[in-house]
């Protein structure tokens, strides 16, 4: 299944280690660095995420089993799970005879293929959400297939491309409200200070003519 995918000769896959205690928040660099070469050897990435993580990414069955059995790095005590985001993938394929199967039918039919999730895309038709033959794969592995086999179709995977994220607090796109640190800004007026909420009488034209890449022009 998915698991025999990833860990093909030249598949690298990517793994969350932690301190049983701690972060390795303010851990040397180099420190780390000749940690990981000693247990790890050379590896395809190394990264420290904000919560004091480290991500490290490995190529081959081999490094993957020597990553997964670490126990310590750097003098701690460590957890090594697999990054979820990073060793999976998101495609879309196509096909009308499809729709008239269920999403877990089809999850079971394409299991041997790596697929772990199915998601049915819908469309806006006459103003009514309707479900469309257009699906969402997710993969076990970083990098989608270009097709799979579908009982007797042979169908084209096409990169997964998610909609924008955009943020209603600076009305910028890119991340969400809970991660911004800009000051408030209502949609239409652009004014600081005040919720979108609170039934504002300001001239809604100032942030339009400012900021050509308003989100809410998108």
């Amino acid at each position: 299944m998915g698991i025999t995918l990833l860990t093909e000769t030249f598949v690298t896959r990517y793994f969350n280690v932690a301190r049983r205690e701690g972060d390795f928040k303010f851990t040397c660099p180099f420190l780390l660095h000749k940690s990981i070469k000693e247990n790890l050897g050379n590896t395809s990435s190394v990264t420290k995420s904000r919560d004091g993580k480290i991500c490290i990414g490995v190529i081959g069955k081999r490094n993957d089993e020597k990553l997964t059995k670490l126990k310590t790095l750097a003098g701690y005590e460590v957890e090594v799970t697999p990054h979820y985001r990073l060793n999976t993938s998101r495609g879309v394929v196509m096909c009308h005879d499809l729709m008239n199967s269920s999403v877990t039918d089809i999850k079971e039919g394409l299991e041997d293929q790596g697929v772990l999730e199915v998601r049915r895309m819908n469309t806006r038709r006459n103003g009514h959400v309707v479900p469309s033959a257009s699906l969402i794969l997710t993969f076990d592995m970083p990098r989608c297939p270009d097709e799979i086999k579908a009982a007797f179709y042979k169908l084209r995977v096409r990169p997964y491309i998610p909609s924008p994220q955009r943020c209603y607090r600076c009305q910028r796109f890119g991340h969400i409200s809970l991660r911004c640190k800009s000051p408030h800004e209502v949609c239409e007026c652009g004014m600081e200070g005040h919720p979108k909420e609170s039934g504002c009488a300001n001239p809604h034209v100032r942030k339009l003519q400012r900021q050509s890449y308003l989100a809410i022009t998108r």
